[in-house]
């Protein structure tokens, strides 16, 4: 396969096994687009949003009319064809006409096409705009706590808008990879739900970029401080493992996650074992000073506490994390051994020879519910 941006002629040449060859020749014929030259005597033209456009401001929420002409180009036979947007639609038999044509305030989506004749006749079709309106006025404000947690929503509104023209955009950026783009009028309010923590981002808070825009200007405005803190999940490690001997040490190793903004610190945690007793730990517990809502007021315990059970059993370790998004805890059980008691049976020990004798071996009863051997 191949692409060719112009008339081409191809050959190809075959070669048998005995060296005879023999060549044929195509010639591909491409014919060049129209061009399309759309312009205005008496407005502005601009490229807006991707598309060519034509706008006047400046003179109130009152219809205008536009001097249009064509400079545009093709094979002799083609047809030029115009959907205005306002309602006005024209075939033209050539192209360097003239028009002129009245649009309401606003904003008007029109399409000119330029088609070639016969069966492989080439067209281009060219959208434009036109424009009749006033540089935009409005902001936009938060009208709800812009302090929340993941999987929460802030809410905003548009004001001073009402008497933007129809074409108008009101594009808001939330800092957090997501954009929307709203049309005139907008709803006055609305909320955007966050589902990402701004400690992804440097200095731990969001800040929103906002644009009202038209082919008049466009006003910009930003909010920031948009703080959004990960909800809390407890998790810790056992090391070595559940199992342990009396008199030895496991260490627990907190794993938890949910970081608060702007600061970005990890949730405060509080150890418990239970039962209370048969067992000694180097490092703080934690508490929550009376207070097991209020993670801000928690004394914080260790990151690893290590913890030595001097008394066979089984022990069951709490974690209880939180942050100003709540609580969460984690409960895992651990089985304190002692050390194993082997009981070795003969069924014999003396006799003549030759001696027959039979043995059997059990290991003592453990501290653990179930098997771990």
């Amino acid at each position: 396969m191949c692409t060719a941006a112009s008339t081409q002629t191809y050959t190809l040449t075959a070669t048998d096994a005995g060296g005879a060859t023999g060549t044929d020749q195509v010639t591909i014929t491409v014919n060049p687009l129209p061009v399309i030259n759309l312009s205005c005597n008496n407005a502005t033209s601009s490229i807006y949003g991707g598309v060519l456009t034509f706008s006047v401001c400046g003179l109130g929420a009152n219809p205008y009319a536009f001097d249009f002409t064509d400079a545009s180009s093709a094979l002799p036979g083609a047809t030029y064809s115009i959907t205005w947007g306002n309602g006005n639609s024209q075939v033209y038999a050539s192209g360097g006409w003239s028009d002129t044509q009245t649009f309401p305030f606003g904003m008007s989506s029109g399409t000119y096409v330029v088609q070639e004749p016969g069966p492989n006749g080439c067209s281009r079709t060219v959208p434009f705009h036109v424009f009749v309106g006033e540089v935009p006025l409005g902001g936009l404000s938060v009208v709800s706590n812009s302090s929340i947690c993941t999987g929460s929503a802030i809410s905003f509104e548009w004001n001073n808008f009402s008497t933007n023209p129809p074409g108008t955009l009101y594009i808001v950026d939330y800092g957090d990879g997501v954009v929307d783009t709203l049309q005139q009028p907008p709803s006055a309010t609305f909320s955007h739900t966050y589902t990402v923590s701004s400690c992804v981002v440097a200095g731990g808070e969001y800040t929103i970029q906002w644009r009202i825009t038209n082919p008049c200007d466009t006003r910009t405005g930003q909010i920031g401080q948009i703080r959004v803190s990960g909800m809390p999940v407890a998790d810790f490690s056992m090391a070595p493992n559940d199992t342990a001997c009396v008199n030895s040490t496991v260490s627990f190793t907190d794993l938890s996650q949910g970081e608060q903004a702007p600061t970005c610190t990890g949730p405060k945690h509080i150890w418990s074992i239970s039962p209370a007793t048969g067992w000694s730990a180097v490092g703080a517990l934690g508490q929550d000073n009376g207070q097991p809502t209020m993670p801000a007021i928690w004394t914080n315990g260790a990151t690893t506490l290590n913890v030595t059970f001097t008394v066979p059993g089984t022990y069951v370790v709490t974690e209880v994390t939180g942050n100003i998004c709540g609580t969460d805890t984690l409960t895992r059980t651990i089985c304190v051994e002692e050390p194993p008691q082997p009981v070795f049976t003969l069924s014999q020990s003396t006799g003549c020879s030759p001696l027959t004798v039979t043995s059997s071996w059990r290991l003592g009863l453990t501290s653990c519910p179930t098997d771990r051997h």
